[in-house]
């Protein structure tokens, strides 16, 4: 009876141990598949075709108080520098995968006290196709109007500025249809930039 009992005891294990090495082995593999990552290299604000993280959440007047024109006002973007990079140890770019983007969500964390909070943006994209090994720059609305508009309505007018770190999410899926993501985050100053010229 004891020999047979620690038999099943060891049997126990062994099956334990099997099942552990599989549902370790059964994790997101996608890098394994491709032998590339997907890489956040860069991020730029733009506004106004110029590199600025300076948010203009607030739109004036340009001209006298009897003859004036609105303040341009646009949405604040950002362009993001992504790599297909390959895993260490793939060095045959032509055997390794490319990546599809085709979403992206911004959240955004008040960096001092007493700042509204902002509603995240989600947004689906046309696909942006990287290869394995190369780069290419994905553009997106990291503060459009709509949260310009938000942010001036909750926070009422400042003299003085204010940050939000923003995190950028970028989605995608590989060649094998494994969905794929990364994070990079960025602290935009919101304030009244004016731009009149």
């Amino acid at each position: 009876m004891g020999v047979i009992m620690i038999k099943k005891k060891v049997l126990s294990i062994i099956l334990i141990f099997t099942v552990m090495i599989m549902a370790f082995s059964c994790g997101s593999d996608y890098s394994n598949k491709t032998g590339t990552e997907l890489v956040i290299v860069n991020i730029a604000p733009m506004y106004l075709d110029n590199q600025t993280d300076d948010v203009d959440a607030f739109q004036d007047r340009c001209g006298t108080t009897s003859d004036w024109t609105p303040e341009v006002f646009k949405k604040h973007t950002a362009n993001i520098l992504l790599e297909n990079r390959l895993l260490p140890g793939v060095t045959d770019s032509s055997s390794a995968g490319w990546i599809k983007v085709n979403r992206y969500i911004v959240r955004y964390l008040p960096v001092e006290a007493n700042l509204p909070a902002l509603d995240p943006i989600d947004f689906r994209t046309s696909e942006l196709k990287i290869n394995a090994a190369a780069q290419s720059t994905f553009t997106i609305d990291i503060f459009p109007i709509n949260r310009k508009v938000d942010f001036a309505s909750k926070m009422g007018y400042i003299n003085t500025v204010v940050h939000y770190d923003a995190t950028i999410e970028i989605w995608g899926e590989t060649e094998y249809g494994d969905p794929v993501n990364v994070n990079g985050t960025v602290t935009l100053t919101l304030g009244d930039f004016n731009n009149c010229e």
